[in-house]
């Protein structure tokens, strides 16, 4: 391990947050992890709109669904 890989493991022990400067945003994050191209693929072959709300191709993160009315 690189020394900054080993001061980020001291202190995520030591409860400390981690600088604004090295942190990413939660979209980078999906990117980092491909996530928009596994729900595409999973669109594909499911024919769905991930529930979890995962975007694919930055799309909409859920499929628009009609609400019935309950009475």
């Amino acid at each position: 391990m690189d020394p900054q890989e080993l001061k980020a493991l001291d202190d995520r022990k030591a409860g400390r947050p981690m600088p604004a400067d090295d942190s990413v945003t939660f979209e980078e994050y999906e990117n980092m992890l491909q996530l928009p191209a596994w729900a595409d693929l999973e669109n594909t072959f499911l024919g769905t709109h991930d529930p979890l709300g995962v975007p694919s191709r930055g799309g909409p993160a859920v499929a628009p669904q009609e609400h019935e009315t309950v009475r």
